[in-house]
């Protein structure tokens, strides 16, 4: 299946059926089951496998895309899918040719399984590179214990994408990443998911116990799989779903432009911002999409510290997502100042609530912060 095929059966599922239960979905804080439902039946979970393994080998480019028009619709479908893209990638892109995780890719496909990630931990305040707890070994498997502030969307996922450290004697910046299966884990919940916004993501704190085969242990540190795979994988998926929930804003300002233009009202001094409010968003959608076809396009992408670029790709793809999320808060915010009652109203035609909401959480997910003082330190030792 064509990218052209894909992003037509994507903006049905969301204009058709994401459009009409996000509101209920935001509303009781659940997962988007009507919307998962259809793109399993489209076989869109594995779009970025391999055609060889049953996938469609989808470009990040095109992954970006399907996940930008999901959360026009629903944020929360469209993070959902972006997390899952980027375990499909973690997978893809560090296990060479393990005949394990080539045929657990050709589950996900069959199957239509959906992988979680749970990579924050309790007592790391954010830091997703640093672990408490550690793998055990015995007896050819592995299992680990891990109090997890975050997992993401796990009651409904089918697979988990963990990080630990490698060992009981291991330093904390020592870590792996494990598959663990659903039928081999344990959640137990450690808090209920009632957040400000993307309520559908599920995402509670939990208390994580599970074992499996030493062959389900990535071979890759997860060092370079972070490096590699998670910073710019991730860093642009995210801020393909923040595209698509500030275009939904955007969309919303013009129209309701078009109506006072419509009227015989005029253009008045505050319609000005309407240009700047669309400038701002251009910029974003420019930036996003520049960012993945880089990765695309890329011949080589750093797999150690030790390789020439490694830092400036961090920098990069770091001030990326702390870019984007700043500038899409920015882009919906000025376009509630424009909306007015209506943008600020929950049950407008040009209501955004949902959309302000959903956005908070941007600058929050690995926070800017934390992202920032890397990219300061690296800058200070071999930036230009």
């Amino acid at each position: 299946m064509d990218r052209d095929e894909i992003i037509t059966i994507v903006k049905k599922v969301a204009n058709s059926v994401s459009a009409e239960t996000a509101p209920i979905v935001d509303q009781d804080g659940r997962f988007p089951f009507e919307t998962f439902s259809e793109l399993k039946k489209h076989k869109i979970l594995s779009a970025p496998i391999d055609e060889a393994l049953g996938g469609f080998g989808a470009t990040l480019a095109v992954q970006a895309e399907i996940c930008s028009v999901l959360a026009g619709k629903c944020g929360s479908s469209g993070l959902i899918l972006a997390m899952h893209f980027a375990q499909i990638e973690c997978i893809k892109r560090n296990t060479f040719d393990n005949e394990y995780f080539h045929n657990f890719q050709r589950n996900i496909a069959h199957h239509q399984w959906l992988i979680s990630s749970i990579a924050s931990e309790v007592g790391t305040f954010g830091n997703a590179r640093i672990s408490r707890c550690a793998l055990h070994y015995e007896e050819g498997r592995i299992s680990l214990i891990k109090q997890a502030t975050t997992a993401s969307y796990a009651e409904y996922a089918d697979a988990f994408l963990v990080t630990s450290r490698k060992n009981e004697s291991a330093d904390e910046s020592d870590q792996v990443l494990v598959l663990f299966t659903k039928e081999n884990s344990t959640l137990i919940p450690l808090d209920k998911w009632d957040t400000l916004g993307m309520r559908g993501t599920v995402s509670p704190a939990y208390q994580f116990q599970a074992y499996a085969d030493k062959q389900q242990l990535f071979p890759e540190s997860y060092a370079v799989i972070s490096s590699n795979t998670v910073v710019p994988f991730a860093h642009v998926l995210w801020a393909a779903v923040w595209q698509g929930i500030a275009k939904d804003a955007v969309h919303k300002v013009n129209l309701l432009a078009k109506k006072k233009w419509n009227s015989g009202s005029g253009m008045n001094y505050s319609d000005e911002r309407v240009g700047a409010i669309n400038t701002k968003y251009r910029n974003l959608q420019s930036m996003c999409s520049h960012y993945a076809l880089r990765v695309d396009s890329a011949a080589f992408i750093p797999r150690a510290i030790s390789d020439k670029g490694y830092f400036d790709w961090a920098i990069e793809y770091n001030a990326l997502k702390v870019n984007a999320s700043y500038l899409a808060h920015e882009i919906i915010h000025e376009a509630l100042q424009f909306l007015g009652v209506q943008g600020y109203k929950n049950n407008s035609e040009l209501s955004i609530s949902r959309n302000y909401r959903d956005i908070c959480s941007a600058t929050l997910m690995v926070p800017n912060h934390g992202l920032e003082l890397i990219n300061s330190q690296l800058s200070a030792s071999f930036g230009i």
